[in-house]
């Protein structure tokens, strides 16, 4: 069961790298996403939603 758990934290980080870099994040503080840890990729894709809805 860990590793299923653990799998999916895996697939759910890819994701969450996969859709910043589709709004052309690359990088945040100098730090490569895959450097990042979960909650730096939640906080950062969060503040791009926030950014986008405030644009629209």
């Amino acid at each position: 069961m860990a590793h299923s758990i653990q799998r999916k934290s895996n697939e759910y980080r890819e994701q969450l790298i996969d859709q910043l870099i589709s709004h052309r994040i690359y990088k945040k503080n100098g730090k490569h996403l895959f450097q990042l840890t979960l909650e730096e990729l939640e906080q950062e894709y969060e503040r791009v939603l926030s950014t986008q809805m405030r644009c629209s």
